[in-house]
């Protein structure tokens, strides 16, 4: 009778009560019995009966890209348009300006000192040539003047067009793929480059022999001087080598 009941509940555990068949254990029946797939797909969106297509997937993706390079694009714009820069641009202007009005202020100098020492030497000073001279040397002041601002104002226009193709080749490696971090980082190592390389550039030329005219006629009065002095000197000679002279 034992054995008989033990069979009996073995039986009616594991097996079916008319067939015999096995069967599952109550409430275990599996979750991937219906739609495996369907059950984990249906997570993502994908499953039966959603709208979600891989084509919305890779619009979102694209998205998601754009607004990281919009992100990029706008660190790069607001880095050279930084006000700073701004001031960098006029300070390199001033500062290559005021570089050759010191070398035009030394030649005026000089030029000066020339001329008065010229016209002194042949008793001209105060006369219509003194007059001359000095308007001359005064058109050659402003003529050098000019020199000198139009030389600062193009070391500041160099060094904007520099920073101007820095941003465009920026923009472009954005568009690439380049991040934010990345980028800022070349942006502000490209200032940097730009503004050393332009200052330095803007003073390799010299300002030039600006009062070269005022120079030649000091050179005429050095010559005339020079000649007169010969032909004093040949007179002489010659009063010399007449016995009793004239």
């Amino acid at each position: 009778m034992g054995a008989s009941s033990n069979s009996s509940y073995s039986n009616n555990a594991f097996t079916g009560a008319a067939t015999g068949r096995p069967t599952k254990p109550v409430g275990t029946q599996a979750s991937f019995s219906q739609d495996p797939a369907g059950n984990i797909l249906g997570k993502l969106g994908f499953g039966p009966g959603s709208s979600w297509t891989p084509a919305q997937a890779a619009s979102q993706n694209e998205a998601a890209r754009q607004r990281g390079i919009n992100r990029t694009d706008r660190s790069i714009n607001s880095i050279f348009s930084n006000p700073a820069r701004q001031q960098q641009y006029a300070a390199l202007g001033k500062n290559t300006t005021d570089y050759y009005l010191k070398q035009l202020n030394q030649q005026r100098d000089r030029a000066n000192r020339q001329l008065k020492f010229g016209l002194a030497e042949h008793g001209m000073t105060g006369g219509s040539q003194a007059a001359f001279d000095t308007g001359m040397a005064g058109k050659d002041y402003q003529q050098g003047l000019l020199t000198a601002a139009n030389r600062g104002q193009s070391a500041s226009a160099s060094l904007r067009a520099q920073d101007q193709q820095a941003r465009n080749n920026l923009l472009s490696m954005a568009q690439s793929g380049m991040d934010l971090g990345t980028a800022s980082q070349r942006a502000n190592e490209m200032m940097l480059n730009n503004y050393a390389s332009t200052a330095a550039n803007a003073r390799v030329n010299a300002l030039g022999n600006v009062f070269g005219n005022l120079s030649d006629q000091y050179m005429n009065y050095q010559n005339a001087q020079e000649r007169n002095a010969l032909t004093n000197q040949v007179y002489q000679n010659l009063y010399n080598l007449v016995p009793g002279g004239y």
